[in-house]
């Protein structure tokens, strides 16, 4: 799954009822998550990876 949006203050990204920590350099920015069974990943407009995380399955979870 991909979602594009722009990084809000608080550096967060969420995918399902997780929130997965992005470098907050990137605050403000448009980037894309993309999301598997494994893994989010935050890429600039551009492709270059801002953060990775494994993913978590467990609920309402905060990842940095």
């Amino acid at each position: 799954m991909a979602v594009s949006t722009r990084l809000g203050r608080d550096h967060c990204v969420r995918v399902d009822t997780c929130d997965y920590s992005v470098d907050p350099a990137a605050i403000g920015h448009e980037f894309t998550a993309l999301t598997d069974n494994e893994q989010v990943v935050a890429l600039t407009p551009g492709g270059e990876i801002v953060d990775r995380h494994a993913r978590c399955w467990a609920r309402h979870q905060t990842l940095t």
